[in-house]
């Protein structure tokens, strides 16, 4: 009995306290669970988006919608990479066209870039974004053909490839660039137009018919027709006769005889 009387004591004085505590821990469990489960359905539905996007325009506004660091450096990466591309390989974007789209890549690039040093740690701090991002820039001014802003972009590439463990061929890559950007300075120089091939000349007497009669052969005369052979007249019919004599036409209302009597 003493036991039951400590515990109900024991109840009363702290069972708010208690019931307190629980509704506490129950409350705080029940948010964190949901804070997860909208973080999970948050990341799947970015990695979609991105996974689903196909064009520049389409990658930037992912970049811009969500709170992803490593989705939206990956899509901005995307998206000037795109740029890049078609920049450097489709023969009509040349002019203000191709020089708008190295500055739309290169400003998506520079983005990339400024996030990853900012970060430093985290989806959107990892070191191969910053990678990525200094070898485009490094690309779009090659693309523009200014040699000395391309040699120091790719200079940094390989202090940033160096700086990790691993990223030899970062390095080798942009060694093989500053190697070629002498070629910039030259001129471009396309293969002539083909001569046109010259048009042979028609041999005397080539369109002649050879079934074409000789010039001087005399010609027939087509309004010469032969004589036509005299036709027989219409021969005359003879007339039918009667067996045993002639025919004599009997009287229309002539009777017939009578028959002899037997």
């Amino acid at each position: 009995m003493e036991t039951l009387d400590d515990w109900r004591n024991a109840w009363e004085r702290y069972g708010s306290v208690i019931m307190t505590v629980v509704a506490v821990v129950l409350i705080v469990f029940a948010v964190t669970r949901y804070l997860s489960t909208s973080r999970s359905a948050a990341h799947n539905e970015a990695w979609s988006s991105l996974a689903a996007s196909t064009a520049p325009a389409s990658y930037v506004a992912v970049a811009g919608e969500t709170a992803n660091g490593g989705v939206r450096q990956n899509a901005r990466l995307a998206a000037a990479d795109l740029l890049l591309d078609e920049a450097i390989r489709d023969p009509t974007a040349a002019g203000e066209a191709g020089t708008a789209l190295l500055d739309r890549a290169e400003k998506q690039y520079q983005a990339v870039l400024d996030e990853a040093r900012a970060a430093r740690a985290g989806a959107a701090g990892h070191p191969l974004y910053e990678l990525n991002a200094l070898e485009g820039l490094a690309v779009v001014a090659e693309a523009r053909r200014d040699a000395e802003l391309a040699r120091t972009r790719f200079e940094a590439v390989i202090a940033a490839a160096e700086a990790m463990p691993g990223m030899g061929r970062w390095s080798a890559r942009a060694r093989g660039h500053i190697e070629a950007l002498p070629l910039l300075s030259e001129e471009v120089v396309f293969a002539p137009e083909p001569e046109p091939e010259p048009t042979p000349e028609a041999e005397p007497g080539a369109g002649a018919d050879p079934a074409a009669d000789p010039a001087g052969s005399p010609t027939p005369d087509a309004s010469a027709t032969p004589g036509d052979a005299s036709t027989p007249g219409d021969a005359s019919t003879p007339g039918d006769e009667a067996a045993g004599g002639s025919l004599i036409d009997a009287p229309a209302d002539a009777e017939p005889a009578p028959a002899p009597a037997p």
